[in-house]
């Protein structure tokens, strides 16, 4: 045993917490939360830990940096699709018809067109994208992610006119906004607090820029490759094997690494789970990042984390009247009462001001995406004809 400060006696320890208590002191000097893990070692809480405390008590390490990875190869493979038809836009007309050609760039209205409607469907899918993560689980969103963002990459290289066509890409961008809301957050939730910042920002800024390059790696390479005639110098075909179909679903290769990186080494969120009341496989996933980080001995009543008490059975207004036997809430009554403390004071001008913050930073970020091609373009064509002029 070991006196208290006031002259009276502690908690008696175990001696198979020895270890524990020193790997935990050592721990401290870095950690965010020294103050706190302190107080819950020194017996001045006795109640369970949170959630985010067993987290900060979880670290940082090879588990997060598994997610991080998957995480960034879902970005990789939007940013591909959503930059595939800059690559390829000089073989797809806008003039009635539908395919590769020599003629030049397509109508600037049937440009525009396309470049909107993926952003169009963003709006629709970042709204989606929150219910289903919240109401079924961040796997079952990026599970839906998935499977449509693969059905609008096949028909985006399928499509035999513009109307097909725009409305691959329209559907391409509900797959994007169902991925990339859920994506940060998900990393957020397994993150401790000192990385967390860096973790998500990672996943938009080195998963975009890789995905750009690569489809810029990769439609030089196609475009080289195959779309050329034996004998014809650097003279594109006009007809024959068309190679920005393969190019139009080239973002399918990162998507299915991630997916099977999600499934062998990221199990679901712990908030989701104890949102849901599932307690028992939180405290599992818990264990789990703990082991994969080899933190087991830093877990906190072995990893055993405080339930969320369920909405009382009288409160109509928090439950929408939809309350299980067991006093859970229903999914619909959940989605609901979320929504409506989302805009309800004190959060409601909170999220006003970061709504307006976000719209300007989709200002900056997609508009690059949209004009520097353009403006790229106007230089390259405007280059080759000084040179042609400087060679007569």
């Amino acid at each position: 045993m070991r006196g208290s400060a006031d002259g009276g006696v502690a908690t008696p320890r175990s001696a198979d917490g020895e270890g524990a208590r020193t790997a935990r002191s050592s721990r401290r000097d870095s950690n965010v939360y020294k103050e706190i893990l302190g107080q819950m070692e020194d017996g001045a809480r006795g109640e369970l830990p949170t959630l985010h405390e067993q987290i900060e008590a979880a670290g940082w390490g090879r588990f997060q940096f598994r997610a991080l990875v998957a995480f960034v190869l879902f970005v990789v493979s939007e940013a591909m699709e959503v930059t595939a038809p800059n690559v390829v836009w000089d073989r797809v007309r806008g003039d009635g018809a539908f395919g590769p050609t020599v003629d030049g760039p397509g109508s600037a209205s049937f440009r525009a067109v396309v470049a909107s409607a993926p952003l169009l469907g963003n709006i629709l899918g970042s709204v989606l994208g929150g219910v289903v993560a919240d109401a079924y689980g961040r796997h079952a969103a990026l599970y839906l992610h998935s499977a449509l963002f693969v059905a609008a990459s096949l028909a985006s290289a399928l499509s035999g006119d513009k109307t097909s066509f725009v409305a691959a890409r329209a559907a391409l961008g509900v797959s994007l906004g169902l991925a990339v809301p859920v994506l940060v957050s998900f990393m957020a939730e397994l993150a401790p607090v000192a990385k967390r910042a860096r973790a998500v920002l990672v996943i938009p800024g080195f998963g975009f820029p890789c995905g750009q390059i690569l489809m810029l790696m990769a439609g030089l390479l196609l475009q080289r490759s195959m779309a050329r005639e034996p004998g014809q110098g650097d003279a594109p075909r006009a007809a024959g094997f068309e190679w920005w179909r393969w190019l139009m679903v080239a973002g399918i290769v990162p998507n299915v690494a991630a997916l099977v990186l999600l499934r062998l080494y990221v199990p679901e969120s712990p908030h989701f789970l104890l949102s849901v009341g599932e307690t028992d496989k939180a405290e599992r996933v818990l264990r789990t990042m703990a082991r994969v980080n080899n933190t087991e001995a830093l877990l906190l009543h072995g990893g055993r984390v405080r339930p969320l008490r369920a909405a009382p059975s009288g409160d109509a207004g928090a439950s929408g009247g939809e309350l299980s036997a067991d006093g859970r809430e229903s999914k619909a009554a959940r989605i609901r009462r979320q929504g409506a403390e989302l805009l309800s004071p004190p959060l409601h001008a909170r999220m006003l001001r970061l709504l307006g913050m976000w719209m300007l930073v989709g200002i900056g970020q997609f508009g690059a995406d949209i004009i520097l091609p353009k403006m790229l373009e106007a230089h390259h064509l405007d280059m080759a004809q000084r040179m042609r002029c400087a060679c007569k």
